[in-house]
């Protein structure tokens, strides 16, 4: 997720850029920040055991889908109750609130750096039911996404 924003801002940025230096400039610092993220992912996740890396990279790439607990466990190879106490245990958080963070996370991105009305952030990040994204961003938050938008704009 965080290496396809990386490399989509590099892809805008290159857009205006009229000489070959700054194209380079570009690129290098594309690079740096992709070799960033992978080390920041591979310290967050390399905390975890196997299971529950293979669970959180799942979550990181299906956030914006339905995800239930069952095909979680199946993804872990555990029964849904050990995958739910181990994933707090391991996480700090359970799978909801791991979620909910996620979508949150991308959803505030989004409202920062784009114009999207808030109904299509939502969907985007996996809340059809808008009422229900505005509470979850509350909750994470302590803010409504229009004053978060207000706030943090880019």
């Amino acid at each position: 997720m965080e290496i396809n924003e990386i490399t989509q801002h590099a892809a805008q940025n290159a857009t205006d850029i009229g000489n070959e230096e700054k194209l380079l400039r570009n690129l290098h610092a594309m690079i740096l920040e992709l070799t960033e993220a992978v080390k920041r992912h591979r310290f967050q996740e390399g905390r975890y055991s196997a299971p529950i890396q293979k669970t959180v990279s799942y979550l990181r790439l299906n956030y914006s889908q339905s995800v239930r607990l069952a095909e979680l466990a199946d993804v872990a190879g555990f029964a849904p109750s050990f995958l739910s106490r181990v994933f707090k245990e391991e996480v700090g958080m359970t799978v909801s609130e791991y979620l909910r963070m996620l979508r949150c996370e991308q959803a505030a991105r989004l409202l920062r750096e784009t114009d999207l009305p808030v109904s299509e952030i939502s969907a985007y990040v996996g809340y059809p039911d808008h009422n229900y994204f505005i509470k979850a961003f509350r909750k994470q938050y302590k803010m409504t996404p229009g004053a978060y938008r207000g706030r943090n704009r880019a």
